[in-house]
């Protein structure tokens, strides 16, 4: 009897496109108790995504502007995990006015 080697089929490197269509992907996609929105994935995770052992200078850059032209910011936390969110969701944020920038400011000069 010959026995069956059990090979890994190794995925493709994909390119920052396709990398930024899966997030995108992933985004739509319903988990942890919401039917879409933003998210965070580890570094380790979006290695196996991008299928890489690590990012080449650029590469996180190329993905980051690839989601803003579909309206959408890549950013980098603390503790090797990135965020993706609609923009359209920041800009809903409020706004701090100019009278609280003053109040801080003045009140630095006053210490």
């Amino acid at each position: 009897m010959v026995k069956k080697l059990k090979l890994k089929v190794r995925r493709g490197r994909l390119t920052e496109e396709q990398v930024a269509e899966h997030l995108l992907g992933i985004y739509e996609r319903s988990f942890s108790g919401k039917n879409r929105g933003r998210f965070q994935i580890s570094k380790g995770n979006l290695l196996r995504l991008a299928g890489r052992r690590r990012f080449t200078a650029g590469f996180l850059e190329k993905v980051e502007n690839e989601l803003f032209e579909e309206g959408f910011k890549f950013t980098e936390l603390p503790e090797d995990y990135f965020a993706v969110i609609d923009l359209e969701v920041m800009a809903g944020y409020r706004k701090a006015p100019k009278s609280l920038i003053d109040e801080i400011i003045e009140e630095d000069q006053n210490q």
